[in-house]
């Protein structure tokens, strides 16, 4: 069967995939397969990028930049902040980014050393493609 064939689904058929799909498929998707895609860095500890960031942080606002098809879900931020390694992280709610230039800001406070940060896109037809993710934030106080 060469690669430009089609695939043929009977009635019924579930198409089984852990991959995001190019095309409409032709066939019903399985949920419990196509989980949301969840992207989560742990422990950001800006300290070491430069003497002035050691200290406790307030994040305030992010901008994300990312390229999404006009008919995708939004990705959703959500922001964290611990003081201590292995403790619980306070994570703020998720906000949603839609790459139609009106919401090119997210406004969060989280406030600790260090960061958490938790991305969700929950669309299993169309691609998110994130290039940057700009963020202000203060420095309160050396530790």
């Amino acid at each position: 069967m060469a690669d430009t064939d089609p695939i043929v689904l009977t009635d019924g058929a579930v198409i089984l995939s852990f991959d995001q799909f190019r095309a409409n498929p032709s066939g019903q998707v399985a949920p419990e397969y196509n989980a949301p895609m969840v992207v989560r860095n742990r422990l950001i500890n800006v300290d070491q990028l430069a003497p002035d960031l050691r200290g406790y942080k307030t994040l305030k606002t992010i901008y994300p930049a990312a390229d999404l098809h006009p008919s995708s879900e939004p990705l959703q931020f959500a922001w964290g902040a611990y003081d201590y390694v292995n403790t619980p992280v306070e994570m703020g709610p998720y906000l949603p980014y839609t790459a139609d230039g009106l919401n090119y800001q997210l406004d969060h406070i989280a406030y600790g050393r260090f960061l958490d940060l938790r991305i969700l896109y929950e669309d299993d037809v169309y691609d998110a493609k994130i290039s940057a993710l700009d963020i202000d934030f203060d420095v309160q106080g050396s530790r």
